[in-house]
């Protein structure tokens, strides 16, 4: 019985076509996952595509999917899909296998690789910006010749790398020649779209001056291994069903089995975030540790990602009977409303209804109203007037009201200070205005009558109701509420 692997292209294609393009698609599929020898289906080679296992489907009278049959094995791997024409021109320069050296399944186009390294910047832009010349007719669809490279080793961008160490790095043999070409950081730019995705990463260390070994460790979790990478043969057996069980591959490939309902993936074919992860992303979320983890990273660099497959784990993996819970909490209310919504894409509605998405504070309060404790939080507006009226008693002159503010934010509540003693021994990292004891003694009171201002308000500071929260926590004992 045929498997399928589906690759991140198709998820972009089939964002892309018509409603009833669509439902063939996922006809042809569900029919070729139940029986891919039935009469119904027709694979038919694609003449002179430069990759001789690429097949084409038919779904609809005027558009087609592109699958590649195996040489050896069941796993037909489904590329891509558009209209008859594109689909065909799309197809006629691609090439997937399996790399040598890493391992991974890849897909890459020598043409259009060759094309961004050779074409200037300006003419890309020029020739999107020219009006839509007259409809060209279709022609049958060949693998078209790469321009010819003009490569100056001496002075490349990778010079001091010999093509071995490309090679290691994930470039496929056929590719080499576009790398080589390279003589600045801007070509590099360019050029990395049309590279496997771990080559582009490993490549882009290089040019920042990382060595090979700690990129490829960075990037494939191993150092290098020259041995036995260039012990192997240029064109390598594809060990298809090996190549997809690596991280390297599960970024671009996913195997359509009991962990992938392709169907549901497809209703949102735009979000791949929930199906391909990066290697990294990977680890972090499905790691099975003990204890707390901190995940550090700036934006933009998969952070929610990695924590939404994590709640997914969580309560599919670890915590799977039916009271076991997960707290998932964020520091903004837009932000909660969100993750409840991408989580949905992820969890089926028993496992969703086990995990708790909810902001920060307003998870503390509510827990404390819960215990008969009751609060109202004070926001910036609620705690202006309250911080002017306390100034305006004690101020000190000379003093401006920002410093009051400032010192408030930084100091006490960073630290948590409740007492004048706190304040007077604490450490004042960063302030920049240096502060004896006697100095901190007379701004003391600002910072006491603005706490007594907001009790007799019956409001705290957020910070505040999360510390009162935690101490409730303590004192209340007994089992957790949450698995995690």
């Amino acid at each position: 019985m045929a498997e399928t692997a589906v690759a991140v292209s198709y998820f972009e294609a089939y964002a892309r076509l018509p409603r009833k393009a669509q439902r063939k698609a996922d006809e042809f599929l569900r029919k070729f996952e139940q029986d891919s020898t039935a009469t119904a289906i027709h694979l038919e080679p694609i003449k002179r595509a430069v990759d001789r296992q690429l097949r084409s489907a038919r779904i609809g009278d005027d558009y087609r999917m592109i699958l590649r049959a195996p040489e050896e094995g069941d796993i037909f791997l489904v590329l891509w899909a558009d209209h008859h024409d594109e689909a065909y021109r799309w197809a006629a320069t691609k090439q997937t296998a399996v790399h040598p050296a890493t391992g991974s399944l890849q897909i890459f186009d020598v043409t259009e690789a060759t094309e961004a390294v050779t074409t200037a910047p300006e003419e890309v832009a020029a020739a999107w910006a020219a009006p839509a010349s007259e409809p060209v007719p279709a022609q049958e669809p060949s693998a078209a010749t790469p321009a010819t490279l003009a490569i100056d080793e001496s002075d490349g961008l990778f010079s001091a790398h010999s093509d071995d160490d490309i090679f290691i790095a994930g470039v496929p043999r056929a590719l080499l020649p576009s790398v080589r070409a390279l003589a600045s950081d801007a070509e590099l730019d360019r050029l990395l779209p049309y590279l496997p995705p771990e080559a582009a990463e490993v490549l882009t260390a290089l040019a920042a001056g990382i060595g090979l070994d700690e990129a490829l460790e960075e990037v494939l979790g191993r150092p290098a291994q020259p041995a036995v990478a260039l012990a192997l043969p240029a064109i390598d057996i594809p060990d298809v069903p090996a190549a997809l069980e690596r991280e390297t591959t599960q970024r671009q490939f996913k195997l359509v089995d009991e962990g992938l309902d392709l169907d549901a993936a497809l209703r949102h074919p735009l979000d791949v975030w929930r199906v391909f992860l990066h290697p990294r992303q990977r680890r972090l979320a499905y790691a099975r540790t003990k204890g707390p983890t901190r995940v550090l990273g700036g934006a933009g660099t998969g952070k929610t990602v990695v924590a939404l497959h994590r709640a997914a784990f969580l309560v599919r993996e670890v915590f799977t009977k039916p009271d076991d819970k997960v707290l998932f909490t964020t520091f903004t209310v837009n932000l909660a409303q969100d993750l409840r919504t991408q989580l949905a894409k992820l969890l089926e509605p028993d496992a969703l209804a086990r995990v708790e998405v909810v902001n920060i504070d307003a998870w503390a309060s509510t827990y404390l109203r819960q215990r008969g404790v009751a609060v109202r939080p004070a926001f910036e507006k609620e705690q202006k007037p309250h911080f002017d009226a306390a100034y305006e008693v004690y101020g000190q002159d000379g003093v401006p009201a920002d410093f009051y503010r400032a010192e408030w934010r930084d100091v006490i509540q960073e630290q948590g200070l409740h007492t004048e003693d706190e304040y007077v021994g604490a450490v004042r990292k960063s302030r920049g205005v240096p502060l004896g004891r006697a100095d901190r003694r007379r701004l003391w009171p600002v910072f006491a009558a603005y706490r007594d201002n907001l009790e007799h308000a019956g409001l705290l500071e957020p910070l505040d109701i999360l510390r009162k929260a935690r101490a409730e926590l303590e004192v209340a004992g007994g089992e957790p509420r949450y698995r995690s």
